[in-house]
């Protein structure tokens, strides 16, 4: 890959889940950002399927970086 199709900045984020503490038990998500890098998105052409214990994910893009 040449870097100049490196033209998005991207934010790498980690999903982080927290316990209630009020003792409900219940969880609270967030994202903690962990880095930004260049990178390209692609859409890909037609429906890709990637079959994974019996569940189907349609995969709408391509994204890489360096």
């Amino acid at each position: 890959m040449r870097t100049g199709q490196l033209n998005h900045f991207l934010t790498i984020q980690r999903e982080n889940s927290t316990r209630a503490t009020d003792g409900s038990g219940d969880r609270t998500k967030s994202w903690k950002k962990e880095f930004d890098v260049w990178g390209d998105i692609d859409a890909l052409s037609g429906r890709d399927y990637i079959a994974a214990k019996s569940q189907q994910t349609m995969i709408s893009h391509r994204i890489s970086i360096r």
